[in-house]
């Protein structure tokens, strides 16, 4: 196997890409999913704080730094419960 020298994003510099993990419980046990998205210990939060907080970010970014676009990727658990 080789060295890892350096690990780069394959995003532009432009893009501000969040990974937002909300919550480990879930009852499927999905192959691609890592260990510990299931374990159903960090329960679901409030809607109300999960929205302020991502407006609070993302207008941060717009206001501070030189990105044209803003992706937003939710993770962790499953949604439907």
């Amino acid at each position: 196997m080789k060295e890892i020298i350096k690990i780069e994003l394959n995003i532009p510099e432009n893009i501000l890409r969040i990974e937002l993990f909300l919550s480990n419980i879930c009852n499927y046990n999905c192959w691609y999913c890592f260990p510990g998205y299931h374990e159903g210990d960090i329960p679901w939060p409030k809607f109300e704080r999960v929205k302020d907080n991502l407006v609070h970010v993302i207008n941060y970014y717009k206001n501070n730094a030189n990105k044209d676009e803003i992706q937003l990727h939710i993770i962790g658990g499953e949604p439907t419960l």
